[in-house]
């Protein structure tokens, strides 16, 4: 069963310079965000390394760890069809490189009404470090109360 979902990436929360993907299966936090978490990591570390080193030529953008998981597409105009919405939030500060990633879910069809429902932390990394949190998927699927609806709703 196709499970569609749309990520956001969000400059230091700003809209100005949004960039959205929509991913058309395998959008439960169980893959998709288990990969997103783990193509933040990658880019986080390979950024600091630059810095640290000087060598920005080896850099990875963001967009470009994130592309690595297959089969994103450009998502324009809003795809009505989405169960999950993840969002990453993005920055720079201190020569260091920091994320927070979310998700919003909800068993509706319309973006405009899943990005009414709560965002639940997934995983972060940003300062201070006691701060930062690691992604459990099977407490964040949990916490979104997607496959509960799911079943409730086949059920009925």
């Amino acid at each position: 069963m196709s499970t569609r979902a749309t990520l956001y990436i969000h400059w230091n929360d700003s809209d100005l310079l949004d960039i959205k993907l929509y991913h058309h299966w395998d959008g439960y936090v169980e893959y998709l965000g288990v990969e997103l978490e783990k193509a933040l990591e990658k880019w986080r570390k390979n950024l600091n390394k630059a810095m640290k080193t000087g060598s920005y030529w080896n850099k990875k953008t963001l967009l470009a760890c994130i592309t690595e998981i297959w089969w994103f597409e450009q998502a324009y105009p809003i795809h009505w069809d989405v169960e999950y919405i993840y969002h990453v939030n993005y920055d720079i500060y201190d020569r260091k490189a920091r994320y927070e990633l979310y998700c919003q879910s909800g068993m509706e069809y319309g973006e405009e009404k899943l990005l009414k429902h709560k965002k639940v932390l997934l995983a972060k990394n940003w300062f201070p470090k006691w701060f930062n949190k690691k992604l459990d998927w099977k407490q964040a699927e949990i916490d979104l109360w997607n496959r509960w609806k799911f079943i409730d709703w086949y059920l009925s």
